[in-house]
């Protein structure tokens, strides 16, 4: 249960399986209900040479979101293999699969994307609790072509990223937060209201 200004009143409720089978497999779940947005999805996660590095994953989720500017319905499968990478880094290949209809101002309309991807992320800090040095990084290109089992064609970069520096002895602290990206598209209008930047 949960309170915040973005989404009012929220429910999470998740349930995992650490260990399916002899090669320590595992099975995630999640429910999440607000009234702006609401997700249930499913991962199953296998373990690759590397365990603590590399897994190769599958899944699949549900969401409705309804706000101010948009409201719809999208379902997803996906499968991602990610490995980790020299300085803390991770880069993750992937291939997603939607079905969305939605509607943004007086656009009623569906979508179907097969989008591949790739992703880079990195974290890193000096505890796990009130960090003083920190940064999170996370830059991500995918696309689509309407040839290719989709409804339309575009190219998106994206990155969301954040810093955070103590100072002050530990008594003090900043944050900053920063979350870029740019679509190139015939027709911005075919995209779905998912993926595009509001």
């Amino acid at each position: 249960l949960g309170y915040s200004t973005d989404t009012g009143p929220r429910i999470t409720l998740d349930w995992k399986r650490r260990r399916v089978g002899p090669s320590g497999q595992r099975l995630l779940s999640e429910l999440r209900l607000s009234q702006p947005h609401s997700r249930l999805k499913t991962e199953y996660l296998i373990p690759l040479q590397r365990p603590a590095k590399d897994a190769l994953s599958f899944g699949f989720s549900l969401d409705h979101y309804d706000t101010d500017s948009r409201s719809g319905n999208l379902a997803l499968v996906n499968a991602k293999h990610s490995v980790g990478l020299e300085n803390g880094w991770r880069r993750s290949l992937g291939l997603d699969y939607s079905y969305e209809d939605f509607d943004v101002a007086d656009q009623q309309d569906t979508a179907y994307l097969l989008v591949p991807n790739i992703q880079w992320n990195r974290l890193k800090s000096d505890g796990l609790t009130f960090i003083q040095r920190g940064q999170r990084l996370d830059f991500r290109i995918e696309g689509a072509l309407e040839q290719l089992l989709s409804s339309t064609s575009y190219l998106q970069v994206y990155t969301n990223d954040k810093f955070i520096y103590g100072f002050g002895g530990g008594n003090w602290r900043v944050l900053a937060r920063a979350e870029l990206g740019a679509t190139q598209a015939d027709d911005l209008l075919e995209l779905p209201a998912s993926k595009r930047f509001f």
